[in-house]
């Protein structure tokens, strides 16, 4: 039963005009020699409670009131867990008693233990929250040693405890813990899981490496490329510059050493007539 299903709201009796709860306890005498209906669902409690040193405080206006002892389990068949904190429960609602019991026992809440196919893990969140109050909390009635989830409260079984000591186990990771065994289990399981995470890291490292010295070997390979390129570029700049400055020199003689007609070939080749030649007559 969720929170959200709780009828919070309840609210049997209201107090007296002087502000006593009478007629409260009235029926508080009646109701003990009945059968709570919601004591079908308490299961037997097989720990010793130890009794509460702190006295009865004054009688509260609030329509629940109870006085409770917290005590931290870190598994549920832990023998005699430590008492961490006593209070005063109280609150005009079912939701107002849970609210009242998760700010005083929440700091005793570590992370949950899930349980998947019988395997022990921490659960993703690493810290719960309000609404994970039933998966942690249980409430032991000290005179009828006898435990309910907060999803037995009732505002009938609230005002039978008026004023009674309730013992608080607070589970630091969750009521699925049965055992020492299965709380080692998840140090073993998530020691498993780093190592198989170190594993992994340790794979990815080693191919990592091997491609960073292939890639540095490849940049240093172009690095020489580089300079044979440079040394090449520089020997085509000179050639290019020793040719311009050949063709230059050409260019010059070719302009300077122009032929030009003699006064001899000229008188020659007045000379020249197209006669026919008899020698060979």
């Amino acid at each position: 039963m969720s929170l959200s299903e709780i009828d919070g709201n309840y609210n049997p009796i209201q107090p007296d005009s002087d502000g006593s709860y009478e007629e409260v306890e009235h029926l508080l005498v009646e109701e003990k020699e009945e059968e709570d209906d919601t004591e079908d669902l308490a299961e037997e409690d097989p720990q010793p409670v130890a009794e509460c040193s702190k006295p009865k405080g004054p009688r509260c206006e609030k329509l629940f009131s109870f006085n409770a002892v917290f005590c931290q389990k870190l598994f549920r068949n832990q023998l005699r867990p430590k008492e961490n904190s006593s209070t005063r429960v109280v609150g005009d609602s079912i939701e107002d008693v849970i609210e009242c019991l998760w700010d005083t026992g929440k700091d005793l809440v570590k992370r949950q233990v899930v349980f998947h196919d019988n395997v022990p893990k921490w659960a993703v969140d690493e810290k719960p929250k309000f609404d994970d109050v039933g998966k942690f909390f249980l409430l032991q009635d000290m005179n009828a040693r006898k435990t309910y989830g907060i999803e037995n409260l009732t505002a009938r079984l609230l005002l039978r405890w008026r004023d009674q000591l309730i013992k608080i186990f607070v589970f630091a990771y969750s009521l699925d813990v049965e055992n020492k065994n299965q709380f080692n289990d998840v140090g073993v399981s998530e020691a498993a899981r780093l190592d198989g995470v170190h594993r992994g890291m340790v794979v990815a490292n080693t191919i990592n490496s091997r491609n960073l010295r292939q890639i540095r070997e490849l940049k240093m390979e172009s690095s020489t490329a580089m300079v044979v390129l440079q040394e090449a570029f520089k020997r085509l700049e000179v050639m290019e510059a020793e040719a311009e400055a050949s063709n230059g020199i050409v260019s010059a003689m070719k302009t300077v050493m122009q032929p030009e007609e003699s006064e001899l070939s000229q008188q020659l080749a007045a000379e020249v007539t197209n006669c026919f030649d008899d020698h060979y007559v």
